[in-house]
């Protein structure tokens, strides 16, 4: 083997699910049949006289319940049925009154159907900032709430149970270039085997009959449609990264949580963003732990940073979820000097990314990094599967 040639894994990177999109004047997301209910106009619109008051800045991912109409707003408490929340329940409802939601529609008839939605509640009686899955553009806005919403609705995308181990060897340099990767799509019986491959983009073609070959033994859980399994196409993306563990057996779906970073990266495979978008995998923390120049004497809380990554893999913090000024600034450091694989579209081009990751610090210098994005359950929607129905 030449000195060059590096044996790197190939990680499966994303499994992507794909549904029809219909068409109106404009296009519309839809998947299997379901097309999502989305605002008519910008949250801006909204009226501003929200009658509830915070006493600090609170963010809170929250269910609508969106009528057949879409005239009839309702939001959902969790499953705890927190009364303390009631007074904020009754002033959503009063507040989203007057606002006109495109309903959503299963197989071209309109439905009643569930909205995750994140609202940022402002202190002071300012008015909420509501970010919605699908906006009034007919765009996604948040590629795990859309798949959320799929699920909430009883629209359950294809998941993967195995994928087989294969080998390659590579010639490639790690830089700021887009790492390689061969997107595929695949037509899914109502079994999950697949009937059809077709490699749709492929900066490798010297891998293309191995990669084949091992989608034709991969397994998946069936799509299932209010409960009925249904054929369904689903694309698979897998990227060639540096061994940092190679797989010698079979990846399969993990029970749990339980994988180290280390060994989710060396084969991650996740049904998670209906072929919209490969997310960020981290460059310089493959063991989800991270270090900065030691502060004598200086400790630092936990916390959740929203992170953006850019089309080069840089990253910074944009919201920080600490009272105390000192661990907001350690945590910007520490995001500033993170490096990425970006995220990629459909069609292979880098794209802006925003997603959350915990931190906490041993000491002043070692940091725990879990980038909640990459996990198979992203646990802040595990717990809203769990609470709200």
């Amino acid at each position: 083997m030449a000195p060059r040639c590096r044996l790197l894994l190939v990680s499966v990177l994303a499994v992507f699910l794909l549904g029809g999109i219909t068409s109106a004047e404009t296009p519309r997301p839809g998947y299997l049949g379901f097309e999502p209910a989305y605002p008519l106009e910008p949250p801006s619109s909204f009226r501003h006289d929200f009658e509830y008051g915070f006493a600090t800045d609170s963010i809170r991912l929250m269910t609508l319940s969106v009528s057949a109409n879409g005239r009839y707003v309702s939001v959902q408490l969790p499953r705890d049925r927190d009364t303390a929340d009631l007074p904020l329940v009754q002033s959503l409802v009063s507040w989203l009154g007057p606002v006109d939601f495109e309903p959503a529609r299963l197989h071209g008839e309109p439905v009643a159907s569930l909205v995750p939605v994140w609202i940022r509640f402002r202190p002071d009686g300012v008015v909420p900032e509501m970010h919605f899955v699908v906006d009034h553009n007919r765009e996604v806005r948040d590629y795990d709430l859309y798949r959320l919403m799929l699920i909430v609705n009883e629209v359950e995308p294809p998941s993967l149970v195995t994928f087989p181990p294969y080998h390659a060897i590579v010639e490639l340099e790690d830089s700021l270039d887009i790492y390689p990767y061969m997107l595929l799509r695949l037509e899914l019986d109502t079994s999950g085997r697949a009937i059809s491959i077709e490699p749709v983009r492929n900066t490798l073609p010297g891998f293309t009959d191995q990669i084949v070959h091992a989608c034709n033994w991969a397994e998946f859980e069936p799509a299932r449609v209010n409960g009925e399994v249904v054929a369904a196409p689903v694309y698979v993306m897998l990227s060639f990264f540096r061994a940092v563990s190679y797989p010698t057996q079979p990846w399969q779906h993990p029970p749990d949580d339980s994988l180290l970073l280390q060994r989710r990266m060396a084969v991650s495979v996740r049904a998670d963003t209906l072929g919209l978008l490969a997310k960020p995998i981290p460059r310089n923390v493959y063991t989800g732990r991270f270090t900065l120049t030691e502060l004598p004497g200086a400790s630092f809380s936990s916390a959740t940073i929203w992170t953006e990554v850019d089309t080069l893999g840089m990253a910074r913090g944009l919201r920080v979820s600490s009272p105390y000024d000192q661990t907001v600034r350690r945590f910007r450091t520490m995001v500033d000097q993170l490096r990425f694989y970006p995220a990629l579209d459909q069609s292979g081009e880098p794209v802006r990314f925003v997603g959350p990751m915990s931190a906490r610090f041993a000491g002043s210098a070692d940091v725990r990094i879990r980038f909640l994005w990459l996990l198979w359950d992203n646990p802040v929607l595990f717990f809203y599967c769990d609470n709200y129905q």
